[in-house]
């Protein structure tokens, strides 16, 4: 019998109601049995303590009128006295009507005897004459009457004792009882939410289980692959989603087997090859509108292909020059027409290549437009005119300088003492060095950029390194009549660094500090010892660095404006020696406040 998705819910559903119903008629019959517990306990026992305790009570009262008639003689006490006769009487048929513990009907019995003589013994007193009762003294009620009392209401302590006992005995097992329900109502609810889960699990694994093996094979063909293996065991809508499933496999399979097939899928494959390509690409019709795009060009220029498949080129690359270069290049109808243009207000500059698409009819089919990415060429290019310029700059003046002081040494007339000699040949020896610090510098450069970055590893005193650069520079820093301060912490360890790379280091950070500071400037260096790190800043309060060029400062060849000097490589081979060391260099400025340059160095030293 075929059993369809519906009915299999419905055994779900209605097997989950039954056991939710059995669970809630076992939780009624524990409820009945404590209620039952709780109603005999109201029953029989409370309302026998409390039938004991009215009886008490008459008994005491109608004591108390037996002796109010003796000593005052006067009727209305000896009413009452019958009258409490009757209310006991009633409490106590009540009583023998729900004497159902051990030993309660023979006491409940003994009760109403010692009642009964009781009674008698009063009657002897009530039946005399008034003048009679005044002869009877108290001595001769507690010899006859009393006695009779008392027993009486030792049994009716007694009965009141069975009673008690016993409701306390009951309502022990109540408790044990409403205990015991508890924990078996809270198992039941335990097993049936585990059961529950279980048979729901297990049952709907194997309701969706030919569900998601058929979901699985849609997604492979979305891979290609469009073999059909798994087996489905099911008679419902599913199996039968399962079949049909099955036979448009095989017929895929066997269409993609064929000629036909095997073109498509070789266009399949162009297809994506095409959408691959990191660049770029655009394929238009005849009328410019779009065919094709790859992920790439979704990419760059933020569309979505669906969105744009048979719209203009202009609606969603609106930029004129590029059309006009399409429409150009249509009407020659050229193979790799190319162009240089830029995007995104020169965020990207691309070298457009355009090839029409020419059927054997000599029809135009199509346009190819490849973008190829040549932002980091051009940005590059940039950098390297900027090199070159600064470069011929730097060695141009020092060394027209050089030739003029040549040329006035070579004129004896002009030179009219050894005073300006000197002087001119000092000039002479400061630009020579100016141009022997440039060339040392590109030759750091080269080593470093050829990886020949190994390090000549010693224990330094990088305390001596700074005081060694301080000299250095003493004299440049008094001639501005700028201060220099260092500070440092004490007992700061050895460093495993080359002394001679870090030394240029420190030179060349505290040649742009004195550089940039203004007339008389402080210039503050401080070394500090940090969880394992050795810490070096020089601050200055000099022109600052703009916001901006903060995050270039390091890169080569950057000079923050034109009228710069230097070629821009002093911080970028700081920043390389410091990383060979294992260690970071950066920078905190504001524009006419001055900079600090941070240099930290782990006491494991550089690369060994």
């Amino acid at each position: 019998m075929k059993k369809n998705l519906k009915y299999k819910f419905k055994i779900l559903l209605f097997s989950l109601i039954a056991i939710n119903a059995l669970m809630i008629f076992l939780s009624l019959i524990k409820l009945y049995n404590i209620r039952k517990s709780v109603d005999e306990l109201m029953t029989y026992n409370f309302e026998s303590i409390i039938a004991i305790n009215d009886m008490i009570n008459y008994s005491e009262k109608q004591n108390i009128a037996l002796l109010n008639y003796i000593a005052t003689q006067n009727p209305s006490y000896k009413m009452d006295f019958y009258n409490m006769e009757d209310s006991f009487i009633d409490s106590y048929e009540f009583q023998i009507s729900r004497a159902k513990e051990t030993g309660e009907p023979e006491i409940t019995k003994e009760i109403y005897n010692s009642y009964r003589i009781y009674l008698n013994s009063c009657d002897d007193i009530f039946s005399k004459e008034t003048s009679e009762i005044v002869g009877v003294h108290l001595t001769d009620y507690y010899d006859k009457i009393q006695i009779n009392y008392i027993k009486l209401k030792d049994h009716l302590k007694d009965l009141y004792d069975i009673n008690k006992d016993a409701l306390t005995i009951k309502m022990t097992h109540a408790q044990e009882e409403i205990r015991l329900s508890f924990n078996l109502l809270l198992f039941i609810c335990l097993f049936t939410v585990v059961f529950s889960l279980i048979v729901s699990n297990r049952y709907l694994n194997k309701l969706l289980l030919p569900l998601s093996t058929l979901h699985k094979a849609i997604k492979s063909f979305k891979d290609g692959n469009f073999s059909f293996e798994s087996q489905v065991y099911s008679e419902d809508e599913i199996g039968e989603l399962y079949k049909e499933f099955k036979n448009m496999s095989d017929k895929i399979v066997e269409f993609k087997n064929s000629t036909l097939g095997q073109l498509v899928e070789e266009k399949n494959k162009s297809l994506s090859i095409v959408k691959s390509i990191s660049n770029p690409l655009i394929v238009l019709d005849s009328n410019f509108k779009c065919i094709l795009v790859n992920n790439s060009c979704e990419n760059y220029f933020n569309i979505e292909e669906q969105n744009i498949l048979g719209h203009h080129i202009l609606n969603f690359i609106p930029n004129k020059d590029l059309y006009d270069f399409i429409y150009e290049s249509k009407k020659e109808r050229v193979q790799g027409k190319t162009k240089i243009m830029s995007f995104d207000e020169e965020k990207y500059v691309f070298n457009i290549s355009i090839s029409t698409i020419i059927s054997m009819n000599s029809d135009l089919n199509g346009i190819i437009i490849y973008f190829q990415d040549i932002t980091k060429i051009k940005k590059l290019d940039h950098v390297k005119f900027d090199f070159i310029s600064t470069l011929s700059h730097e060695l141009k003046t020092p060394l027209t300088s050089i030739m003029m002081g040549a040329s006035m040494l070579e004129e004896d007339s002009i030179i009219k003492n050894k005073e300006e000699s000197g002087k001119i040949i000092e000039t002479l020896q400061e630009d020579s060095q100016k141009l022997l610090d440039m060339i040392d510098n590109l030759l750091r450069l080269t080593e470093l950029e050829n990886e020949q970055n190994y390090l000549n590893l010693e224990a330094t005193d990088i305390s001596e390194i700074i005081n060694n650069s301080i000299r250095n520079f003493i004299t440049i820093a008094l001639s501005k009549n700028i201060k220099i301060v260092f500070e440092k912490d004490k007992n700061i360890p050895l460093l495993n660094i080359d002394r001679e790379k870090f030394f240029w280091v420190v030179n060349n950070l505290l040649s742009n500090a004195i550089k940039y500071s203004l007339q008389y400037g402080d210039i503050i260096i401080k070394l500090k010892y940090r969880k394992k790190v050795v810490i070096l800043t020089i601050k200055d309060f000099g022109i600052g660095i703009s916001p901006e060029s903060i995050p270039k400062i390091f890169d080569k060849f950057y000079r923050e404006n034109e009228l710069s000097n230097g070629t821009g490589l002093g911080l970028p081979l700081s920043k390389q020696i410091i990383e060979l060391h294992s260690g970071t260099i950066s920078c905190e400025s504001k524009l006419g406040e001055g900079s600090i340059f941070e240099v930290n160095i782990p006491i494991t030293g550089g690369n060994l």
